[in-house]
């Protein structure tokens, strides 16, 4: 089954990468970003990195009294202008999830990683990081992991 792994920055991916393969993984590139692809047993994991946060919170109308609670998320590239360089990234993850049939949301085992992970895994799947996933949905799961060696992934 092809399988994506979100990582929530490259050097995660790498490490994930190189602790799930049964060979050498090989490193891919769309659009400048680099990407991983092996072999898991009869599986084909494609590992990819966010860049921390590539989406943000944007609000929805333009009223200023307070409170304000309709904001929705939006690709950090359109609200934020240094933040362009993340459209690069969130490209190279639709580009190459879109032929998959699994999603591991690996960031950072915390409320902010899953927020970043569950995020990209929402608008590869459907082109909307503000559709909720869905707990019942077995194609996705969640990755928890204390330290990122081939012999840790081995000894579970």
């Amino acid at each position: 089954m092809e399988t994506l792994i979100v990582a929530e920055k490259p050097s995660v991916a790498l490490r994930l990468a190189l602790s799930l393969s049964e060979s050498k993984p090989i490193r891919r590139f769309v659009n400048g970003i680099s990407y991983y692809e092996l072999k898991n047993g009869n599986d084909n994991l494609y590992v990819v990195a966010a860049a921390g946060h590539l989406f943000t919170i944007a609000q929805e109308s333009k009223s200023s009294t307070l409170p304000v609670f309709d904001v929705k998320w939006e690709p950090s590239y359109k609200v934020i202008k240094h933040a362009y360089f993340t459209k690069k990234y969130l490209d190279t993850i639709v580009q190459v999830g879109k032929a998959c049939k699994a999603y591991i949301n690996a960031c950072d085992y915390d409320v902010e990683g899953t927020v970043i992970g569950s995020n990209i895994i929402s608008y590869v799947l459907y082109g909307d990081p503000n559709k909720e996933l869905q707990i019942e949905d077995t194609r996705i799961t969640r990755m928890h992991f204390s330290t990122t060696t081939r012999g840790a992934w081995l000894a579970v």
